[in-house]
């Protein structure tokens, strides 16, 4: 998950480098890749507090994914016993 040294271009589009990881994966790599370079530490402030909210999100979005599931479990249950009713 490291970016290519190039030794060239070290505007944004220059910095840019493709990534496959997890959110809290991507927001660590930006503290370390922020703080290698050295900016300061109000940005690594800044990307601390990014990193906690991402946690905070990626642990909505697994509960949001285990209540989808129970909801669709629970249809998947009523919808024979529904049949079954209407057939009568």
């Amino acid at each position: 998950m490291h970016p290519p040294d190039d030794g060239g271009d070290r505007s944004a589009a220059g910095r840019a480098y493709a990534l496959s990881a997890t959110i809290t994966g991507v927001a660590r790599d930006l503290i370390r890749v922020g703080l290698a370079s050295g900016d300061n530490k109000a940005l690594a402030d800044r990307l601390m507090l990014i990193e906690r909210r991402l946690v905070v999100l990626e642990q909505q979005g697994r509960e949001v994914h285990a209540k989808t599931q129970a909801i669709d479990q629970a249809t998947c249950d009523l919808l024979p016993m529904f049949d079954s009713f209407s057939r009568h």
